[in-house]
């Protein structure tokens, strides 16, 4: 775990840069003055006099716009940050060392920032084990003639937050992967009002990644996960007829037929496919998106774990009447 307490400036007239345990470079453009309330090590100098630290889901520190080494902490003096690198720590001792050490200096501005795709992640992934689950429960109840209508229900409700989450989850990822740049040229190739929120994520994943072949078949299942996303969201009363449902249980609405464990599982896949695609070929020319595949693939790898052993260990049944034959 890092100190940070530790953190501090200095300025020529600092006593402990007279006494030499000062070592940090020092110039009068970026020099910050020594606070009272710091303990003093000398380590840090910028030019600007608020360093910014960024926190994401797993306390990364992060230097702002600042020239040279700027950061380093006692436990670990080899340790320096430039601009744009980072160090993550999973600690949450170290989060409240932060949040400390920013609260009592005023040269430090403590940010706040969740790639909430991961969450958005995690929800499609548990609802789709409790849509599976209901599902087994449905067939159950049915073959000892049990009522198995609020497991019926219970699958709809739990299928319609999974699909709606991993929708989330692929904008989520566009809005952190997406920049101004991306957009324009997004604008610029088509009519920006007009062209859908699916479409858009896409083609800013093409020019971050090496999806090749896998946007191609991205096309139909993007716009059959968002039409039913944006459904659920904007929902319309239909009168409309009813179908078999993906159990062969029962007949049901067609709504019970969209929002189902079948349906769940093919969104979450969906979900994977992209981000696993993404860790694995992000573009060589493409710093930012090498550094988010190095950052995120621990994140992604759990991810897909935890669904591979939900499967294994609740599977989805076969259908009732399979069962019965």
């Amino acid at each position: 775990m890092y100190d940070l307490s530790t953190l501090e400036t200095c300025n020529p007239s600092c006593p402990a840069r007279a006494e030499s345990r000062c070592r940090g470079s020092w110039s009068p453009s970026r020099a910050i003055p020594c606070g009272s309330r710091r303990r003093h090590v000398g380590r840090v100098h910028a030019r600007n006099p608020r360093v910014q630290l960024l926190i994401t889901h797993r306390l990364a520190v992060r230097v702002g716009p600042h020239s040279g080494p700027l950061l380093a902490w006692r436990s670990r003096p080899a340790v320096k940050l430039r601009q744009g690198e980072s160090v993550e720590e999973p600690s949450t001792d170290a989060e409240k060392q932060l949040a400390d050490v920013g609260s009592g200096n005023d040269n430090i501005e403590i940010l706040i920032s969740y790639a909430l795709w991961i969450q958005w992640g995690d929800i499609a992934i548990e609802r789709e084990d409790r849509a599976r689950t209901a599902r087994a429960d449905m067939i159950a109840l049915a073959r000892y003639r049990q009522e198995y209508t609020p497991a019926l229900g219970e699958e709809l409700m739990a299928s319609m937050v999974s699909i709606s989450a991993a929708a989330h989850a692929l904008d989520a990822l566009y809005g952190q992967l997406v920049t101004p740049g991306i957009k324009a040229e997004i604008k610029a190739e088509g009519p920006w009002r007009k062209a859908s929120r699916d479409g858009h994520i896409r083609e800013c994943l093409k020019r971050r990644f090496n999806t090749g072949g896998r946007d191609r078949a991205w096309v139909g299942e993007f716009k059959w996960l968002f039409d039913l996303r944006n459904a659920a969201a904007h929902a319309e009363e239909q009168q409309l007829p009813s179908v078999p449902h993906p159990s062969g249980v029962c007949n049901s609405g067609q709504v019970n037929r969209d929002y189902s464990a079948d349906a769940a599982m093919r969104a979450v896949d969906l979900m994977l496919d992209v981000l696993n695609t993404c860790a694995a070929k992000p573009k060589a020319s493409d710093v930012g998106a090498r550094q988010w595949a190095r950052s995120y693939s621990p994140a992604i790898s759990t991810l897909t774990t935890k669904l591979r052993v939900s499967r294994t260990a609740r599977p989805l049944p076969a259908r009732y009447e399979d069962t019965e034959a």
